[in-house]
């Protein structure tokens, strides 16, 4: 027996912060399959920071644009994303670790 939902709110953003992503796109084609569904799609522009640093959060604590982006993840039931990072053959993206292959080379006799 399949579960009915009543209710869920999806959280979408692309992984891409260029007013071109290919990954923006594709976030919100997909959200073009969900019907009646609250949707709330995120743009990363909005939620711009620094690079992280340990000596910056050691002083200055997590940005406050870092608690707000938590925040929205925290109130959704589904979060959909995109992201290019492993778009290279030459590695693969776990969960934000890059794994990268080794290159064999060919041994010359």
């Amino acid at each position: 027996m399949l579960a009915v939902i009543e209710y869920m709110k999806i959280l979408a953003f692309a992984g891409s912060n260029s007013v071109q992503s290919i990954n923006r796109k594709l976030v919100i084609h997909t959200l073009t399959y969900f019907q009646n569904i609250e949707i709330n799609l995120l743009d990363l522009n909005d939620y711009e920071m620094p690079l992280f640093s340990v000596d910056r959060q050691l002083k200055d604590g997590f940005p406050q644009k870092a608690y707000n982006f938590l925040a929205q993840i925290e109130s959704c039931d589904c979060l959909l994303y995109t992201s290019d990072a492993a778009d290279e053959r030459s590695s693969v993206d776990l969960g934000g670790r890059r794994i990268i292959n080794k290159k064999t080379t060919k041994k010359t006799e």
